[in-house]
C-alpha cells in the first residue's frame, strides 16, 4: 500500500481506529490492579555455599546433591522447616550449581522479598543436607538388609548340602562345597557385624557462612506496573489492531471513492465533481445554483454545463438544432444512476438552472415515477402531471401537463404522487418527448435508477445522450459494472459521469472576501471607529481655510458583510426576482 493510500484509509476509517483505541484503553484500565505491581523479573537472590564435611572421609557426590536440591523431596522437607506464614518457593526459583574449582555446592533462591529470600535459602540448604544424609543412611540400611538376606541364603544352601552328604558320607565333592559355603557365611556375617557396629555417619555437607542476598537487575524491556501506564499500553495495542482492521475493511470495501476508480468502473470520463452540500440544504431541497450562485457547488454545475457543451460539439448531436449565439447542449439528455441516492435529481434541476442562465429554455421531465423529487427543488406550481396520463384524463398533449417553476426559463413535467403503473407512462413518452423538442431548447429527463427498476432502460431509448450520477462512497464496483452493461445495451450516447458528494471546498469562493478578512474588518472598526465630521472645531476649520487643496473624502473601513447584504440581484441574471431569486435574462444579456 502506498503512503498516500494509507493516509486516505486513515481519513476514511478514523472512527474505527479511534473506537479500537478507546475500547482497548478502557479494557486495559479496568483489568489492571489498582495497586502498582512489581516489575516482572525484579527481586532478590539469596545464596548459600555448601562444602563437604571434614568428618567425611569418603568423597561426596556434589552433582548428586545438586540434583537432590532442586527435586520435589527437598522442597517438601524445606516446606516443613519454614516458619509459619512463609510460603515455599516455586520450583523455578530454586537453583543449585557445583563449583568444581572450589569443590562446593551453591544453593540459590530467588524471591521478590529480600528477607523471605534469605529464609528460603537457609531452609532449602538445610533440607538439602538432611535429605542427602538420609539418602546415605538409607544406603547403609539397604546394604545391611542385603547382607542378612545373603546369610539366610547361605544357611539354606549349607543345610541342603548336609542332607546330600548324609546319603553319601564319603562324597568329597559335597564336602568341599559345604566348606566353601561356610567360608562365604563367615565373610558375610563379618560384614553384617561391621555394619551393625558402625555409628551414624556425620552430615556429608555443611553450610559455609551465611546467606548472601543480592538484588537482581531485570534488564530488557519491562511491562509497566502503573495502572495508567498499562491502560496506555493497551491503548497502543488497540491502535495497532485498529490500523490493521481499518486496512482490512478498506480492502474489502469495494465502494467507489476516487475519480480514477469511478472512471475505471463505468468506463466513462468524470465530467465534473460536485461537492457535498450541507444537510440543511439537502433537507430543504435547496436549488444551490439559484439560491447560492456564488457557491462552489453552483460553479461545479456550471462546469458540468460547459463539459456537456464540449462533448456535444465533438459528437455533433445538435446538428440543425442549435440557435446562433447559444451554447450547444443535447436536446434530450437523461440523467440516471446505478442505485438510489446518487444525486441524479439534484443534478438534473441544478443543471437545468445552469443552462437557463445562458438564455436557453429548459424542460425537465421527471421520469423517476416511484420517487419524484424535481418539483421540490423547482417549486412547481400545482397542476396536472404524468399520473393523469395513466388515468386517461388527457390525450397526451404536452401543454396540458407542463408546469411553470420558480426558475425563469425552466418548466417541469412531473407527478407529485408516485405512479403505480410506470409502463403506461413510458408508452406515451415518445409523444411527450417529440412535443418537448419543439417546446424547449433543452430537455432534461430524470430517470429512475438502472439497477432498481426496469423502466429506466426504456426511458434511455428516447434520449439523445445519457449522463450517469455517482455519489462518492455509495456505488460499489460491481454495481457500476452492471450499470455500464445496461447503458451499453440501451444504445444511447454516453457523455460521462457526474461524481457527487465529494469533499467540501474549505476555502473561500473566488471573488468573495475571506472570513478572516471580514473578522479583521470588524475588529479594526471596533478599535478605530470611523472618523466623524469635525467642521465645528475651530482648529480644524482654520487648517482647512489655510489649505488651497479641496477637502479629501474621509475613507471609511469596508464592512464586507454589509456590502454583501446590500447587493441587489443582477438585472441581467437568468432567474426571477421573486423571493430573492435572480431575474429573467433580457435580450441584451450575455450569452
Amino acid at each position: 500500500m502506498a503512503i498516500l493510500e494509507f493516509f486516505k484509509t486513515l481519513r476514511r476509517r478514523w472512527l474505527l481506529i479511534l473506537g479500537c483505541f478507546l475500547l482497548a484503553t478502557m479494557v486495559g484500565y479496568i483489568i489492571s490492579p489498582e495497586e502498582p505491581a512489581e516489575p516482572v523479573g525484579a527481586g532478590y537472590q539469596a545464596s548459600l555455599t555448601l562444602i563437604p564435611s571434614p568428618e567425611v572421609t569418603t568423597g561426596v557426590n556434589l552433582y548428586l546433591a545438586a540434583h537432590l536440591a532442586t527435586g520435589p523431596d527437598v522442597a517438601r522437607l524445606a516446606a516443613e522447616k519454614l516458619p509459619a506464614g512463609v510460603q515455599p518457593a516455586s520450583p523455578g526459583a530454586i537453583s543449585a550449581a557445583v563449583s568444581t574449582e572450589a569443590g562446593s555446592l551453591v544453593v540459590a533462591v530467588t524471591d521478590r522479598d529480600q528477607t523471605r529470600a534469605g529464609v528460603l535459602a537457609e531452609a532449602y540448604a538445610a533440607a538439602t543436607i538432611e535429605f542427602f544424609q538420609a539418602s546415605t543412611a538409607q544406603s547403609k540400611d539397604e546394604a545391611l538388609e542385603a547382607a542378612e538376606a545373603e546369610l539366610e541364603g547361605i544357611e539354606q544352601s549349607i543345610e541342603d548340602l548336609q542332607d546330600q552328604r548324609s546319603d553319601d558320607p564319603g562324597d568329597e565333592v559335597i564336602q568341599a562345597r559345604i566348606n566353601t559355603e561356610v567360608t562365604r557365611y563367615q565373610i558375610v556375617f563379618q560384614r553384617v557385624q561391621d555394619l551393625l557396629s558402625e555409628e551414624d555417619p556425620p552430615p556429608p555437607l555443611q553450610v559455609l557462612g551465611t546467606a548472601e542476598v543480592t538484588t537482581l537487575d531485570p534488564g530488557g524491556i519491562q511491562a509497566p506496573t502503573d495502572r495508567r501506564a498499562r491502560a496506555l499500553l493497551a491503548g497502543a495495542i488497540g491502535l495497532l489492531l485498529g490500523l490493521g482492521l481499518a486496512i482490512t475493511v478498506d480492502r474489502l470495501d469495494t465502494r467507489l471513492r476516487e475519480r480514477d476508480e469511478v472512471e475505471d468502473a463505468f468506463g466513462l470520463p468524470v465530467l465534473t465533481e460536485i461537492p457535498a452540500v450541507s444537510r440543511r440544504d439537502r433537507a430543504d431541497h435547496a436549488l444551490v445554483t439559484a439560491l447560492k450562485p456564488d457557491s462552489v457547488a453552483a460553479e461545479a454545475y456550471r462546469s458540468l454545463r460547459s463539459a456537456i457543451t464540449l462533448v456535444s460539439q465533438s459528437t455533433r448531436l445538435l446538428d440543425g438544432s442549435t440557435e446562433q449565439g447559444h451554447q450547444s447542449t443535447p436536446p434530450v439528455l437523461v440523467v440516471t444512476g446505478a442505485e438510489g441516492s446518487q444525486g441524479k435529481s439534484t443534478t438534473v434541476v441544478n443543471l437545468a438552472a445552469a443552462v437557463a442562465e445562458t438564455g436557453r429554455s429548459v424542460l425537465v421531465i421527471d421520469c423517476d415515477f416511484r420517487k419524484p423529487e424535481a418539483h421540490l427543488f423547482l417549486d412547481a406550481r400545482p397542476g396536472s402531471g404524468l399520473a393523469d396520463l395513466v388515468r386517461g384524463d388527457f390525450s397526451g398533449y404536452l401543454d396540458q401537463i407542463v408546469r411553470s417553476t420558480s426558475v425563469r426559463g425552466v418548466d417541469l413535467v412531473t407527478s407529485i404522487e408516485p405512479v403505480r403503473n410506470p409502463t403506461a407512462v413510458v408508452s406515451r413518452l415518445p409523444g411527450i418527448i417529440a412535443d418537448a423538442r419543439g417546446r424547449a431548447d433543452v430537455v432534461l429527463i430524470d430517470s429512475s435508477p438502472l439497477l432498481v427498476t426496469s423502466d429506466a432502460v426504456d426511458v434511455l431509448r428516447y434520449a439523445d445522450a445519457a449522463l450517469v450520477a455517482c455519489r462518492v462512497g455509495k456505488t460499489t464496483y460491481g454495481q457500476a459494472v452492471r450499470a455500464r452493461r445496461l447503458l451499453q445495451r440501451a444504445d444511447v450516447k454516453l457523455l460521462g459521469v457526474v461524481l457527487t458528494g465529494t469533499a467540501k471546498h474549505r476555502g473561500t469562493p473566488y471573488g468573495q472576501p475571506s472570513r478572516r478578512r471580514v473578522l479583521l474588518s470588524k475588529v479594526l472598526r471596533w478599535i478605530a471607529p470611523p472618523v466623524t465630521d469635525n467642521s465645528d472645531d475651530p482648529q480644524a476649520r482654520a487648517m482647512r481655510e489655510s489649505s488651497d487643496a479641496p477637502d479629501a473624502p474621509v475613507s471609511q473601513p469596508v464592512d464586507w458583510e454589509e456590502e454583501a447584504d446590500r447587493e441587489e440581484p443582477n438585472e441581467e441574471g437568468p432567474f426571477t426576482s421573486t423571493s430573492g431569486r435572480r431575474r429573467k435574462p433580457t435580450e441584451s444579456s450575455p450569452r
